[in-house]
């Protein structure tokens, strides 16, 4: 079963999506994974990093929105024409848009704007979630990617929670303190290799103005109180409670969801290689 990981032979930091994997990277040699088969090594430890699924999966759809604007994803409109507008312009507003969601724009002044940046915005959200064939009709984007919310460590597929739990050499951490004094201190006592490393940074945190400004947005979807939206049927499966078109996939990734965070729940609660920081930083 193999594995993506940063670090020494003795000790390692597996990497998946939204897992501070930018961060683990930057203490790498070339900013670049090794892979590891953990069951063929047994005595090379691997620490898990673990997040709430909803946190996890928000931070993922927000890069995965964010993508829209600019050309690495080409899906539907790049170099066309949506509603009179054509794709650089359209790339401009989105920009924009993005923008707005990451400031929180639209948290105090709502959704109900004529200007071209938020019109060519909301047009654009329809397309994405729509659950009507005759649009974008490709809703896999909210499970792929960085938005691949079950995924905790990067490499073969069968490498999930439910079969790292049993393996011996798998410890887990929060995520939150990936960048803990404490813990690389942790990692040096068991490898003089990471003496080397003097701090573990902390990039890319999700803004929490995104998180707000999209909840905002699925909370005045479902209320009504978005005039464009009105009358769509919108799919997203990161908000089923908020969101009227409903398929079975979303049904089956909603379980899926609770599923996932059971099993986290339960390493935080039963695990014994569950390391957990302390306040006074003192690992238990």
């Amino acid at each position: 079963m193999e594995i993506k990981v940063v670090g020494t032979d003795k000790v390692s930091i597996a990497i998946s999506p939204k897992s501070g994997t930018t961060s683990i990277l930057s203490i790498s040699e070339d900013n670049k994974p090794k892979i590891l088969d953990i069951e063929s090594n047994k005595e090379s430890l691997v620490i898990v990093l673990l997040r709430d699924v909803k946190e996890k999966w928000i931070s993922g759809y927000y890069q995965e929105v964010r993508r829209l604007g600019n050309k690495k994803w080409p899906w539907f409109f790049i170099d066309k024409v949506q509603d009179g507008v054509d794709g650089d312009t359209g790339l401009k507003y989105l920009k924009i848009f993005m923008e707005r969601l990451d400031d929180g724009y639209y948290i105090n002044k709502g959704w109900n704007h004529e200007d071209d940046v938020t019109v060519f915005g909301l047009k654009t959200m329809i397309q994405i979630h729509s659950s009507d064939s005759h649009r974008f009709n490709n809703l896999d984007w909210q499970t792929s990617r960085h938005a691949m919310f079950w995924r905790y460590v990067g490499g073969s597929p069968e490498a999930n929670l439910f079969t790292l739990i049993n393996l011996p050499n798998i410890y887990f951490i929060e995520l939150k303190d990936l960048n803990n004094p404490k813990f690389l201190e942790w990692l040096q006592e068991r490898d003089e290799k990471w003496k080397e490393v003097k701090e573990i940074p902390y990039f890319n945190k999700t803004t929490n103005n995104f998180k707000e400004s999209i909840d905002k947005f699925w909370k005045d979807y479902s209320n009504g109180k978005i005039e464009m939206l009105k009358g769509e049927n919108l799919i997203c499966y990161l908000y089923p409670e908020y969101t009227f078109g409903v398929n079975m996939e979303s049904l089956i990734i909603e379980s899926f969801t609770k599923e996932v965070q059971t099993q986290i729940d339960f390493i935080r609660q039963e695990h014994l290689r569950y390391l957990k920081f302390e306040k006074d930083n003192d690992i238990s």
